[in-house]
């Protein structure tokens, strides 16, 4: 009997197979697979399949989060939790991990977590999907998310630096999750999936790089600033004296020309990432581009995210649009749903607008 394993049992796979050393996503291949009667929909289901894959199943959570295509299927215990599917999935929506194991493509992942997590969550999602980086793989799940299960921590909360892998081989694309997307009507989720879509940006390479895209560019009505999407970690050619070198800018705007770097406390302390720093800074700045380094003190304090927003808004020649009374409660919001628990500076922040509804 076939296992679909989909929603968060998906996300739970996906990062335990790309945080295996060396690992370079060959397995991530769609096969020609549809949802079939026969799918594993509880214990005993589980128990019929042979050892490697009770093995491969063994790095998921229980209950896992299965697809099934008929409604009598339904019923959820300790050991699987079923979700329904009857829309089109496609004949390539699943990669088919051998021994009767078949996981949801990450796109089909991105959907289907459409009716579990919030907008900025299944952005994040996105962003990570589509990213050099992933968590370890127990990722959080939303609070949202209603299951019968006990709910591990949010989404986000084990994104931060202490539980991820870097410099990981992408799983998805903005386009492959367009089309994707484009190519289903009227399944769940769709609705949810298209809004969040032209907010994921592929190539971030850490969630705290996510996390400042989020806040310089989600509209002003989600907390954010509102300022124009930037290309994330794109091959820049600069020019030395010792000849042309090739730099990756963690956010770039390429008119007119702005670098903005995250420099999280711990990637960036030591004498050796200082040198590298510096020498970065230098031949991008000698070649006509503004940097900007955002340090993680920065990141913390809103007042000086909202100082460091500003200042690149003027940069690039853009009025922030501050229309809503209750920003500052929006942006507080948005904080809380991107950043780490706790992360901020200090508590009972004050904020100070000049103008309060203008820059």
């Amino acid at each position: 009997m076939p296992i679909y394993l989909g929603y968060e049992s998906a996300i739970e796979m996906l990062c335990y197979l790309r945080s295996r050393v060396d690992d370079k996503a060959e397995w991530c291949k769609a096969c020609t697979k549809t949802i079939t009667r026969d799918a594993v929909h509880g214990k005993r289901g589980i128990e019929e399949m042979d050892d490697e894959a009770r093995e491969l199943l063994g790095h998921l959570t229980k209950p896992y989060h299965v697809l099934v295509c008929q409604a009598d299927q339904m019923r959820a215990t300790k050991t699987v939790k079923p979700h329904l599917w009857t829309g089109d999935v496609g004949t390539r929506a699943f990669i088919d991990l051998g021994h009767d194991v078949y996981l949801s493509m990450p796109a089909f992942v991105f959907l289907q977590m459409a009716t579990e997590l919030t907008h900025v969550e299944l952005i994040m999602l996105g962003m990570m999907l589509c990213g050099y980086y992933s968590p370890w793989p127990t990722l959080g799940r939303s609070k949202l998310n209603g299951n019968l299960d006990t709910p591990l921590t949010d989404l986000h909360k084990n994104m931060v630096c202490f539980a991820q892998s870097f410099e990981l081989q992408p799983i998805c694309s903005e386009y492959a999750l367009r089309r994707f997307i484009d190519n289903r009507k009227d399944v769940k989720g769709i609705k949810a999936a298209r809004a969040a879509l032209p907010w994921v940006r592929e190539n971030a390479a850490s969630h705290m790089e996510t996390a400042l895209y989020l806040l310089l560019c989600l509209p002003v009505r989600r907390g954010g600033y509102g300022i124009p999407i930037p290309v994330l970690n794109p091959k820049v050619e600069v020019r030395q004296a010792s000849g042309q070198t090739i730099c990756f800018p963690d956010l770039y705007w390429r008119n007119p020309s702005i670098d903005v770097e995250y420099q999280s406390d711990w990637a960036h302390a030591t004498i050796d990432a200082n040198y590298r720093d510096s020498r970065r800074m230098v031949a991008v700045v000698c070649n006509d581009i503004d940097y900007l380094a955002i340090s993680t003190g920065q990141l913390k304090r809103a007042q000086d995210m909202d100082n460091a927003a500003r200042g690149l808004a003027k940069k690039l020649k853009h009025r922030i649009r501050i229309t809503c009374k209750d920003w500052k409660d929006r942006r507080s919001a948005l904080r809380a749903a991107v950043l780490p628990t706790g992360f901020e500076g200090f508590e009972g922040e004050t904020f100070d607008f000049e103008h309060p509804f203008t820059t």
